[in-house]
Protein backbone atom coordinates (compact mmCIF):
# COMPACT_ATOMS: atom_id res chain seq x y z
CA UNK A 1 0.00 0.00 0.00
CA UNK A 2 1.48 3.42 -0.76
CA UNK A 3 1.23 6.40 1.69
CA UNK A 4 -1.83 8.01 -0.25
CA UNK A 5 -4.98 5.91 -0.89
CA UNK A 6 -5.16 6.04 -4.81
CA UNK A 7 -8.83 5.45 -5.67
CA UNK A 8 -12.16 6.62 -4.28
CA UNK A 9 -14.48 2.82 -4.01
CA UNK A 10 -12.15 0.84 -1.92
CA UNK A 11 -11.97 0.84 1.71
CA UNK A 12 -8.92 1.71 1.78
CA UNK A 13 -9.85 4.73 -0.32
CA UNK A 14 -10.30 8.67 0.26
CA UNK A 15 -13.91 9.10 1.96
CA UNK A 16 -14.97 11.75 4.40
CA UNK A 17 -17.75 10.24 7.00
CA UNK A 18 -18.15 13.46 9.33
CA UNK A 19 -20.96 16.03 9.02
CA UNK A 20 -20.24 19.14 11.47
CA UNK A 21 -24.36 19.96 11.52
CA UNK A 22 -27.31 18.58 9.95
CA UNK A 23 -28.56 21.17 6.52
CA UNK A 24 -31.78 19.92 6.23
CA UNK A 25 -35.16 21.31 8.12
CA UNK A 26 -38.25 18.77 8.75
CA UNK A 27 -41.51 20.56 7.16
CA UNK A 28 -43.85 19.33 9.45
CA UNK A 29 -44.10 18.37 13.15
CA UNK A 30 -43.89 14.48 13.63
CA UNK A 31 -46.86 12.65 13.79
CA UNK A 32 -48.32 9.39 15.42
CA UNK A 33 -48.87 6.56 13.14
CA UNK A 34 -50.88 3.05 13.68
CA UNK A 35 -53.77 4.93 14.84
CA UNK A 36 -57.51 5.45 13.07
CA UNK A 37 -59.31 8.78 12.69
CA UNK A 38 -62.69 8.81 11.08
CA UNK A 39 -65.08 11.72 10.74
CA UNK A 40 -68.45 10.57 12.20
CA UNK A 41 -70.22 12.95 9.95
CA UNK A 42 -67.59 14.07 7.08
CA UNK A 43 -66.39 10.44 6.41
CA UNK A 44 -63.08 12.23 7.06
CA UNK A 45 -60.52 8.53 7.23
CA UNK A 46 -57.00 9.26 8.62
CA UNK A 47 -53.97 6.96 9.42
CA UNK A 48 -51.99 9.05 11.83
CA UNK A 49 -52.39 11.87 14.37
CA UNK A 50 -50.85 15.02 14.06
CA UNK A 51 -48.69 16.11 17.19
CA UNK A 52 -51.01 19.09 18.43
CA UNK A 53 -53.92 16.29 18.71
CA UNK A 54 -51.34 13.73 20.70
CA UNK A 55 -50.51 16.93 22.77
CA UNK A 56 -53.98 16.73 24.33
CA UNK A 57 -54.90 13.06 23.79
CA UNK A 58 -51.43 11.28 24.97
CA UNK A 59 -52.79 8.43 22.31
CA UNK A 60 -49.87 6.16 23.59
CA UNK A 61 -51.11 5.88 27.12
CA UNK A 62 -54.05 4.56 26.81
CA UNK A 63 -54.83 1.38 27.80
CA UNK A 64 -56.36 -1.61 25.52
CA UNK A 65 -59.92 -1.40 25.09
CA UNK A 66 -60.18 1.99 26.88
CA UNK A 67 -62.68 4.88 25.99
CA UNK A 68 -62.41 8.70 26.57
CA UNK A 69 -64.38 11.14 25.45
CA UNK A 70 -63.26 14.88 24.36
CA UNK A 71 -65.22 18.06 23.99
CA UNK A 72 -62.75 20.37 22.61
CA UNK A 73 -64.14 24.32 21.73
CA UNK A 74 -62.02 27.50 20.83
CA UNK A 75 -61.84 29.35 24.31
CA UNK A 76 -62.05 32.88 22.49
CA UNK A 77 -63.84 31.86 18.68
CA UNK A 78 -62.88 34.08 15.88
CA UNK A 79 -65.04 37.14 15.25
CA UNK A 80 -66.18 35.43 12.00
CA UNK A 81 -66.54 32.47 13.40
CA UNK A 82 -70.90 32.01 14.32
CA UNK A 83 -71.00 31.00 17.68
CA UNK A 84 -74.82 29.35 16.99
CA UNK A 85 -73.21 26.21 16.40
CA UNK A 86 -74.99 23.76 19.42
CA UNK A 87 -72.07 22.02 20.02
CA UNK A 88 -70.12 25.45 20.79
CA UNK A 89 -73.23 26.19 23.21
CA UNK A 90 -74.17 22.77 24.79
CA UNK A 91 -71.11 20.16 23.98
CA UNK A 92 -73.59 17.42 25.72
CA UNK A 93 -76.32 18.19 23.31
CA UNK A 94 -75.66 15.93 19.69
CA UNK A 95 -78.78 14.25 19.16
CA UNK A 96 -78.91 16.67 15.97
CA UNK A 97 -76.25 15.72 13.73
CA UNK A 98 -77.82 18.37 11.06
CA UNK A 99 -76.21 21.38 13.54
CA UNK A 100 -73.96 23.27 10.82
CA UNK A 101 -70.83 25.78 11.50
CA UNK A 102 -70.76 28.93 9.51
CA UNK A 103 -68.18 31.60 9.10
CA UNK A 104 -68.31 34.66 6.90
CA UNK A 105 -65.74 34.79 5.39
CA UNK A 106 -62.34 32.25 5.43
CA UNK A 107 -60.36 33.65 7.77
CA UNK A 108 -56.90 35.37 7.49
CA UNK A 109 -55.21 35.23 10.66
CA UNK A 110 -52.06 32.88 11.13
CA UNK A 111 -52.83 30.35 13.79
CA UNK A 112 -50.22 29.15 15.49
CA UNK A 113 -49.74 27.22 19.20
CA UNK A 114 -46.06 29.31 21.24
CA UNK A 115 -44.53 27.77 23.86
CA UNK A 116 -45.23 28.47 27.37
CA UNK A 117 -43.64 31.52 28.66
CA UNK A 118 -42.75 30.16 31.99
CA UNK A 119 -41.99 26.24 30.11
CA UNK A 120 -39.15 24.54 31.52
CA UNK A 121 -37.01 24.91 28.10
CA UNK A 122 -37.21 28.61 28.54
CA UNK A 123 -36.35 28.68 31.81
CA UNK A 124 -33.27 26.31 30.66
CA UNK A 125 -32.21 28.56 27.79
CA UNK A 126 -32.20 31.72 30.67
CA UNK A 127 -29.84 29.35 32.92
CA UNK A 128 -27.47 28.72 29.54
CA UNK A 129 -27.12 33.13 29.25
CA UNK A 130 -26.86 33.34 32.76
CA UNK A 131 -23.97 30.78 32.87
CA UNK A 132 -22.36 32.09 29.78
CA UNK A 133 -22.37 35.39 31.12
CA UNK A 134 -20.95 34.42 33.94
CA UNK A 135 -18.27 32.01 32.64
CA UNK A 136 -17.60 35.53 30.06
CA UNK A 137 -17.03 37.58 33.45
CA UNK A 138 -14.65 34.91 35.15
CA UNK A 139 -12.88 34.98 32.34
CA UNK A 140 -12.29 38.53 32.66
CA UNK A 141 -11.71 38.60 36.44
CA UNK A 142 -8.71 36.45 35.89
CA UNK A 143 -6.91 37.73 32.47
CA UNK A 144 -7.53 34.50 30.56
CA UNK A 145 -8.71 36.91 27.02
CA UNK A 146 -8.25 33.54 25.19
CA UNK A 147 -11.36 32.06 27.45
CA UNK A 148 -13.43 35.17 26.84
CA UNK A 149 -13.11 35.29 23.02
CA UNK A 150 -13.85 31.30 22.90
CA UNK A 151 -16.92 31.80 25.24
CA UNK A 152 -17.95 34.73 22.67
CA UNK A 153 -17.35 32.59 19.49
CA UNK A 154 -19.21 29.76 20.44
CA UNK A 155 -22.04 32.11 21.70
CA UNK A 156 -22.11 33.78 18.45
CA UNK A 157 -21.98 30.18 16.62
CA UNK A 158 -24.97 28.78 18.40
CA UNK A 159 -27.02 31.79 18.35
CA UNK A 160 -26.52 31.87 14.20
CA UNK A 161 -27.51 28.41 14.05
CA UNK A 162 -30.17 28.76 16.31
CA UNK A 163 -31.30 31.48 14.05
CA UNK A 164 -31.29 29.83 11.09
CA UNK A 165 -33.43 27.55 12.30
CA UNK A 166 -35.58 29.42 13.94
CA UNK A 167 -39.09 28.59 13.54
CA UNK A 168 -42.87 27.90 14.78
CA UNK A 169 -45.62 25.73 14.20
CA UNK A 170 -48.48 26.93 11.95
CA UNK A 171 -52.21 25.15 11.83
CA UNK A 172 -54.18 24.43 8.94
CA UNK A 173 -57.67 26.96 8.80
CA UNK A 174 -60.84 26.35 6.91
CA UNK A 175 -60.84 28.27 3.57
CA UNK A 176 -64.37 28.23 2.68
CA UNK A 177 -67.59 29.68 4.47
CA UNK A 178 -69.26 26.77 3.16
CA UNK A 179 -72.05 25.38 5.57
CA UNK A 180 -70.44 21.72 7.34
CA UNK A 181 -71.99 19.36 9.64
CA UNK A 182 -70.13 18.82 13.64
CA UNK A 183 -66.53 18.11 12.81
CA UNK A 184 -66.94 14.97 15.63
CA UNK A 185 -64.09 12.45 14.94
CA UNK A 186 -63.51 8.95 16.41
CA UNK A 187 -59.86 7.90 17.71
CA UNK A 188 -59.21 3.95 17.55
CA UNK A 189 -55.48 2.60 18.42
CA UNK A 190 -53.99 0.10 18.05
CA UNK A 191 -54.49 -1.92 20.56
CA UNK A 192 -58.01 -1.49 20.44
CA UNK A 193 -58.62 1.76 23.06
CA UNK A 194 -60.93 4.39 21.48
CA UNK A 195 -61.42 8.23 21.70
CA UNK A 196 -64.58 10.20 20.24
CA UNK A 197 -64.02 13.87 20.07
CA UNK A 198 -66.84 16.54 19.66
CA UNK A 199 -66.12 20.06 18.28
CA UNK A 200 -66.45 21.65 15.37
CA UNK A 201 -64.93 21.60 11.89
CA UNK A 202 -62.67 24.25 12.16
CA UNK A 203 -61.38 22.75 15.34
CA UNK A 204 -61.10 19.44 13.20
CA UNK A 205 -59.30 21.32 10.43
CA UNK A 206 -56.92 22.58 12.65
CA UNK A 207 -56.14 19.47 15.07
CA UNK A 208 -56.69 16.62 13.36
CA UNK A 209 -57.17 16.65 9.32
CA UNK A 210 -54.85 19.28 8.39
CA UNK A 211 -51.44 19.40 8.45
CA UNK A 212 -49.54 20.91 11.20
CA UNK A 213 -46.16 22.89 9.14
CA UNK A 214 -43.17 24.24 10.29
CA UNK A 215 -42.63 27.77 9.30
CA UNK A 216 -39.52 29.38 9.09
CA UNK A 217 -37.86 32.67 9.60
CA UNK A 218 -35.55 32.37 6.95
CA UNK A 219 -35.29 30.86 3.38
CA UNK A 220 -33.11 28.05 2.51
CA UNK A 221 -30.01 30.60 1.37
CA UNK A 222 -29.93 32.29 4.17
CA UNK A 223 -30.37 29.67 6.46
CA UNK A 224 -27.83 27.78 4.38
CA UNK A 225 -25.76 30.91 4.83
CA UNK A 226 -25.82 31.23 9.14
CA UNK A 227 -25.54 27.80 9.19
CA UNK A 228 -22.11 27.88 7.32
CA UNK A 229 -20.86 30.57 9.19
CA UNK A 230 -21.86 29.38 12.59
CA UNK A 231 -19.88 25.91 11.68
CA UNK A 232 -16.53 28.27 10.66
CA UNK A 233 -17.10 30.13 14.22
CA UNK A 234 -17.83 26.85 16.02
CA UNK A 235 -14.24 25.15 14.91
CA UNK A 236 -12.66 28.18 15.78
CA UNK A 237 -13.71 28.78 18.97
CA UNK A 238 -12.79 24.76 19.42
CA UNK A 239 -9.43 25.66 18.93
CA UNK A 240 -9.60 28.51 20.70
CA UNK A 241 -11.12 26.28 24.09
CA UNK A 242 -7.68 23.91 23.60
CA UNK A 243 -5.37 27.34 24.13
CA UNK A 244 -7.55 28.95 27.26
CA UNK A 245 -6.24 28.59 30.92
CA UNK A 246 -6.93 24.94 32.93
CA UNK A 247 -9.48 26.88 35.43
CA UNK A 248 -11.91 27.90 32.60
CA UNK A 249 -11.71 25.09 30.21
CA UNK A 250 -12.68 23.12 33.95
CA UNK A 251 -15.40 25.67 34.44
CA UNK A 252 -16.90 25.76 30.81
CA UNK A 253 -16.14 21.92 30.51
CA UNK A 254 -18.97 21.72 33.85
CA UNK A 255 -20.92 24.29 32.59
CA UNK A 256 -21.74 22.47 28.66
CA UNK A 257 -21.60 19.18 30.44
CA UNK A 258 -24.79 20.73 32.58
CA UNK A 259 -26.23 21.98 29.86
CA UNK A 260 -26.06 19.16 28.03
CA UNK A 261 -28.11 17.06 30.62
CA UNK A 262 -30.59 19.77 31.15
CA UNK A 263 -31.65 19.88 27.24
CA UNK A 264 -31.77 16.41 27.40
CA UNK A 265 -33.74 15.93 30.33
CA UNK A 266 -36.51 18.33 29.23
CA UNK A 267 -38.11 17.01 26.54
CA UNK A 268 -37.34 13.25 27.77
CA UNK A 269 -39.10 13.94 31.61
CA UNK A 270 -41.53 17.08 30.82
CA UNK A 271 -45.10 16.45 29.72
CA UNK A 272 -45.24 18.42 26.59
CA UNK A 273 -48.80 20.01 28.10
CA UNK A 274 -46.80 21.80 30.54
CA UNK A 275 -44.40 23.10 27.16
CA UNK A 276 -47.06 24.21 24.65
CA UNK A 277 -49.64 26.73 25.47
CA UNK A 278 -52.71 24.81 24.45
CA UNK A 279 -55.26 27.79 25.75
CA UNK A 280 -56.61 28.48 22.15
CA UNK A 281 -58.92 25.54 23.49
CA UNK A 282 -61.12 24.90 25.91
CA UNK A 283 -60.86 21.32 26.66
CA UNK A 284 -63.15 18.95 29.01
CA UNK A 285 -62.23 14.72 28.78
CA UNK A 286 -64.62 12.61 30.45
CA UNK A 287 -65.60 8.58 30.48
CA UNK A 288 -68.71 7.23 28.47
CA UNK A 289 -72.20 8.49 29.43
CA UNK A 290 -73.05 4.96 30.87
CA UNK A 291 -71.82 3.53 34.00
CA UNK A 292 -68.60 0.87 33.37
CA UNK A 293 -69.12 -3.12 32.50
CA UNK A 294 -68.44 -5.09 35.10
CA UNK A 295 -66.66 -7.55 32.54
CA UNK A 296 -63.28 -7.57 31.43
CA UNK A 297 -62.47 -4.80 28.97
CA UNK A 298 -62.84 -5.78 26.01
CA UNK A 299 -63.48 -4.32 22.23
CA UNK A 300 -67.62 -4.96 21.56
CA UNK A 301 -67.96 -3.04 24.74
CA UNK A 302 -65.44 0.22 23.44
CA UNK A 303 -66.96 -0.36 20.49
CA UNK A 304 -70.62 0.00 21.88
CA UNK A 305 -69.65 3.08 24.38
CA UNK A 306 -68.49 5.04 20.67
CA UNK A 307 -72.06 4.00 19.40
CA UNK A 308 -73.56 5.47 22.57
CA UNK A 309 -71.33 8.46 22.13
CA UNK A 310 -71.85 9.48 18.73
CA UNK A 311 -75.54 8.35 18.13
CA UNK A 312 -74.76 6.51 14.67
CA UNK A 313 -72.61 3.93 12.90
CA UNK A 314 -71.49 4.44 9.61
CA UNK A 315 -68.12 5.88 10.65
CA UNK A 316 -67.66 1.74 11.49
CA UNK A 317 -67.34 0.80 8.18
CA UNK A 318 -65.70 3.95 6.99
CA UNK A 319 -62.97 3.49 9.34
CA UNK A 320 -63.31 -0.49 8.78
CA UNK A 321 -63.36 -0.77 12.70
CA UNK A 322 -65.25 -3.90 12.82
CA UNK A 323 -65.28 -6.70 11.07
CA UNK A 324 -66.92 -7.04 7.87
CA UNK A 325 -70.16 -9.26 8.49
CA UNK A 326 -73.62 -8.75 8.35
CA UNK A 327 -73.48 -10.47 11.75
CA UNK A 328 -71.59 -7.51 12.69
CA UNK A 329 -73.72 -5.29 10.73
CA UNK A 330 -77.23 -6.30 12.83
CA UNK A 331 -75.40 -6.10 15.96
CA UNK A 332 -74.39 -2.43 15.28
CA UNK A 333 -78.16 -1.92 14.20
CA UNK A 334 -79.22 -3.10 17.41
CA UNK A 335 -76.66 -0.99 19.24
CA UNK A 336 -77.86 1.99 17.67
CA UNK A 337 -81.61 1.16 18.32
CA UNK A 338 -80.34 0.49 22.12
CA UNK A 339 -78.54 3.79 22.79
CA UNK A 340 -80.47 5.28 25.46
CA UNK A 341 -80.49 1.37 27.09
CA UNK A 342 -78.82 1.62 29.97
CA UNK A 343 -79.48 -2.32 30.56
CA UNK A 344 -78.98 -3.85 27.25
CA UNK A 345 -75.67 -5.90 27.23
CA UNK A 346 -74.08 -5.54 24.03
CA UNK A 347 -71.23 -8.27 24.67
CA UNK A 348 -74.65 -10.40 25.05
CA UNK A 349 -76.21 -9.36 21.56
CA UNK A 350 -73.13 -9.71 20.06
CA UNK A 351 -72.71 -13.28 21.16
CA UNK A 352 -75.91 -14.10 19.71
CA UNK A 353 -75.55 -12.52 16.97
CA UNK A 354 -72.39 -14.59 16.19
CA UNK A 355 -73.75 -17.70 17.76
CA UNK A 356 -76.56 -17.62 14.69
CA UNK A 357 -74.08 -16.70 12.11
CA UNK A 358 -72.43 -20.51 12.77
CA UNK A 359 -75.58 -21.96 13.09
CA UNK A 360 -76.25 -20.44 9.45
CA UNK A 361 -73.19 -21.62 8.53
CA UNK A 362 -73.58 -25.15 9.36
CA UNK A 363 -76.97 -24.59 7.39
CA UNK A 364 -75.09 -23.83 4.79
CA UNK A 365 -72.30 -26.93 4.66
CA UNK A 366 -75.67 -29.56 4.76
CA UNK A 367 -77.37 -27.68 1.60
CA UNK A 368 -73.95 -27.83 0.02
CA UNK A 369 -73.28 -31.76 0.81
CA UNK A 370 -76.94 -32.41 -0.04
CA UNK A 371 -76.51 -30.91 -3.22
CA UNK A 372 -73.30 -32.80 -3.82
CA UNK A 373 -74.58 -35.78 -2.91
CA UNK A 374 -77.50 -35.30 -5.25
CA UNK A 375 -75.27 -34.19 -8.18
CA UNK A 376 -74.76 -36.94 -11.65
CA UNK A 377 -71.80 -39.61 -11.13
CA UNK A 378 -68.78 -40.04 -13.11
CA UNK A 379 -68.94 -43.36 -14.96
CA UNK A 380 -65.80 -43.86 -17.48
CA UNK A 381 -65.01 -40.40 -18.00
CA UNK A 382 -68.02 -39.31 -18.86
CA UNK A 383 -71.22 -37.93 -17.14
CA UNK A 384 -74.22 -40.50 -16.91
CA UNK A 385 -77.02 -38.43 -16.64
CA UNK A 386 -80.13 -41.15 -16.25
CA UNK A 387 -83.14 -39.91 -15.25
CA UNK A 388 -82.99 -41.15 -11.76
CA UNK A 389 -84.51 -38.88 -8.79
CA UNK A 390 -81.37 -37.44 -7.85
CA UNK A 391 -80.49 -36.79 -11.69
CA UNK A 392 -83.81 -34.90 -11.90
CA UNK A 393 -83.60 -32.74 -8.64
CA UNK A 394 -79.84 -31.82 -10.44
CA UNK A 395 -82.15 -30.70 -13.90
CA UNK A 396 -84.34 -28.38 -11.58
CA UNK A 397 -81.90 -27.15 -9.39
CA UNK A 398 -80.11 -25.67 -12.77
CA UNK A 399 -83.34 -24.40 -13.75
CA UNK A 400 -84.22 -23.17 -10.86
CA UNK A 401 -80.88 -21.40 -10.41
CA UNK A 402 -81.25 -19.86 -14.24
CA UNK A 403 -85.05 -18.63 -14.07
CA UNK A 404 -83.01 -16.27 -10.84
CA UNK A 405 -80.74 -14.54 -13.83
CA UNK A 406 -82.12 -11.10 -14.30
CA UNK A 407 -83.08 -10.00 -17.97
CA UNK A 408 -80.37 -8.10 -19.28
CA UNK A 409 -78.08 -10.03 -17.27
CA UNK A 410 -75.86 -13.11 -18.59
CA UNK A 411 -73.76 -15.68 -16.56
CA UNK A 412 -71.62 -18.65 -16.94
CA UNK A 413 -72.28 -22.24 -16.87
CA UNK A 414 -69.82 -22.81 -14.18
CA UNK A 415 -71.19 -19.95 -12.16
CA UNK A 416 -73.98 -22.06 -11.63
CA UNK A 417 -72.11 -25.32 -11.13
CA UNK A 418 -70.85 -22.88 -7.74
CA UNK A 419 -74.43 -21.33 -6.86
CA UNK A 420 -75.16 -25.05 -6.81
CA UNK A 421 -72.08 -26.03 -4.67
CA UNK A 422 -71.02 -27.54 -7.54
CA UNK A 423 -68.29 -26.12 -9.03
CA UNK A 424 -66.20 -28.25 -10.97
CA UNK A 425 -69.05 -29.43 -13.50
CA UNK A 426 -69.92 -26.63 -15.34
CA UNK A 427 -70.41 -28.67 -18.53
CA UNK A 428 -73.55 -30.64 -16.97
CA UNK A 429 -75.24 -27.47 -16.42
CA UNK A 430 -74.45 -26.95 -20.38
CA UNK A 431 -76.09 -30.91 -20.58
CA UNK A 432 -79.35 -29.60 -18.48
CA UNK A 433 -80.15 -26.77 -20.85
CA UNK A 434 -79.21 -28.56 -24.24
CA UNK A 435 -81.78 -31.59 -22.56
CA UNK A 436 -84.22 -28.44 -22.09
CA UNK A 437 -87.97 -29.07 -23.09
CA UNK A 438 -89.16 -27.29 -25.53
CA UNK A 439 -92.18 -24.33 -24.78
CA UNK A 440 -94.56 -26.68 -25.78
CA UNK A 441 -94.12 -29.24 -23.61
CA UNK A 442 -96.26 -30.06 -20.19
CA UNK A 443 -93.07 -30.33 -17.79
CA UNK A 444 -92.79 -27.86 -15.06
CA UNK A 445 -89.56 -26.52 -16.51
CA UNK A 446 -89.24 -25.51 -20.18
CA UNK A 447 -87.94 -22.92 -22.57
CA UNK A 448 -90.67 -20.62 -22.16
CA UNK A 449 -89.79 -20.25 -18.67
CA UNK A 450 -85.99 -20.91 -18.47
CA UNK A 451 -84.32 -18.33 -19.76
CA UNK A 452 -81.62 -20.18 -21.47
CA UNK A 453 -80.26 -17.84 -23.76
CA UNK A 454 -78.78 -16.15 -20.79
CA UNK A 455 -75.92 -18.40 -19.86
CA UNK A 456 -72.98 -18.47 -21.94
CA UNK A 457 -69.15 -19.48 -21.52
CA UNK A 458 -66.76 -18.47 -18.99
CA UNK A 459 -65.12 -16.20 -21.88
CA UNK A 460 -68.55 -14.74 -22.34
CA UNK A 461 -69.05 -16.53 -26.32
CA UNK A 462 -72.31 -17.94 -26.99
CA UNK A 463 -71.62 -22.07 -27.19
CA UNK A 464 -73.19 -23.67 -29.96
CA UNK A 465 -75.82 -26.10 -28.94
CA UNK A 466 -77.15 -27.25 -32.13
CA UNK A 467 -77.73 -25.76 -35.95
CA UNK A 468 -78.82 -21.97 -35.51
CA UNK A 469 -78.68 -22.42 -31.61
CA UNK A 470 -75.91 -19.98 -31.18
CA UNK A 471 -77.65 -17.06 -33.51
CA UNK A 472 -81.25 -17.77 -32.02
CA UNK A 473 -79.58 -17.21 -28.27
CA UNK A 474 -78.02 -14.07 -30.06
CA UNK A 475 -81.11 -12.82 -31.28
CA UNK A 476 -82.83 -13.37 -27.48
CA UNK A 477 -80.29 -11.45 -25.91
CA UNK A 478 -80.52 -8.48 -27.99
CA UNK A 479 -84.26 -8.21 -27.87
CA UNK A 480 -83.81 -7.88 -23.61
CA UNK A 481 -80.85 -5.24 -24.35
CA UNK A 482 -77.87 -7.02 -24.12
CA UNK A 483 -75.23 -6.03 -26.75
CA UNK A 484 -73.59 -9.21 -28.49
CA UNK A 485 -70.80 -8.83 -30.53
CA UNK A 486 -69.94 -10.96 -33.65
CA UNK A 487 -66.33 -11.50 -34.95
CA UNK A 488 -64.87 -12.74 -38.55
CA UNK A 489 -65.95 -16.01 -37.52
CA UNK A 490 -69.30 -15.51 -36.58
CA UNK A 491 -68.84 -16.21 -33.33
CA UNK A 492 -70.93 -14.49 -30.83
CA UNK A 493 -70.02 -12.55 -27.62
CA UNK A 494 -71.52 -10.47 -24.47
CA UNK A 495 -69.14 -8.33 -22.52
CA UNK A 496 -69.30 -10.01 -19.05
CA UNK A 497 -67.90 -6.69 -17.53
CA UNK A 498 -70.99 -4.78 -18.25
CA UNK A 499 -73.61 -7.60 -18.20
CA UNK A 500 -71.94 -10.18 -16.15
CA UNK A 501 -74.27 -11.13 -13.27
CA UNK A 502 -72.33 -13.34 -10.89
CA UNK A 503 -73.75 -12.85 -7.21
CA UNK A 504 -72.13 -14.76 -4.41
CA UNK A 505 -75.65 -16.72 -3.12
CA UNK A 506 -78.98 -17.34 -5.22
CA UNK A 507 -81.89 -14.74 -3.62
CA UNK A 508 -83.75 -17.70 -2.88
CA UNK A 509 -81.65 -18.94 -0.41
CA UNK A 510 -81.16 -15.96 1.07
CA UNK A 511 -84.81 -15.24 1.70
CA UNK A 512 -85.13 -18.91 2.70
CA UNK A 513 -82.24 -18.16 5.43
CA UNK A 514 -85.04 -15.92 7.04
CA UNK A 515 -82.22 -12.91 7.83
CA UNK A 516 -79.06 -14.98 8.06
CA UNK A 517 -75.89 -15.45 5.73
CA UNK A 518 -73.03 -17.46 5.72
CA UNK A 519 -69.91 -16.61 7.83
CA UNK A 520 -68.33 -13.67 6.88
CA UNK A 521 -65.43 -15.32 6.39
CA UNK A 522 -66.82 -17.65 3.36
CA UNK A 523 -68.72 -14.70 2.00
CA UNK A 524 -65.85 -12.05 1.41
CA UNK A 525 -63.94 -15.32 0.03
CA UNK A 526 -66.92 -16.06 -2.24
CA UNK A 527 -67.46 -12.40 -3.28
CA UNK A 528 -63.71 -12.54 -4.45
CA UNK A 529 -63.15 -15.48 -5.54
CA UNK A 530 -66.39 -15.47 -7.94
CA UNK A 531 -65.15 -14.58 -11.13
CA UNK A 532 -62.19 -16.29 -10.80
CA UNK A 533 -63.83 -19.82 -10.24
CA UNK A 534 -66.75 -18.84 -12.76
CA UNK A 535 -64.01 -18.98 -14.99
Amino acid sequence: MGWFPTTRDEDNGWRFDITVLKTDRPSRLPSIKDVVIVGVHSGTHLTELNFFADVIHEINQLQPYEFRVFDIKHAHPPPNLSLTNDLEKQPNDRADTTTTTTTAEPPDEVINVPLKRACALNLVIIASVLMTAGLFAWAGSIGDGVAMIAIATMSLSTSLACLSSSWKPVLSARPTSAEVPPGDIVISTRNRAMVVVHCTEEITRELYSGTENCRYRLSDRPHRALLGTSTVLLMASVVLFSNCGWTMQTAIGVSYMILNILYWAVPLLMDRRDTWDMSRYVIEQRGPAFPPSLKKPNFTQTLWYAVQETKCTEWVATGKLAPVSRWWDRWLEEALENCENVAWDPVDAKDRWMAMGVQTSKEQMAAATTRRQTAPALVGGRRKMPRTDEAEHWFNAVYAAVQEIPAGKVTSYGHIALLLGEPKRPRQVGICLKHLPGSDSDNYFHAGNVPWQRVVNAKGMVSHRGPGSAQRQADALREEGVDVAEDAMGEFYIDLGRFGWFPSMLASEREEMDMSDVDVDEMDEADAGTRGIAS
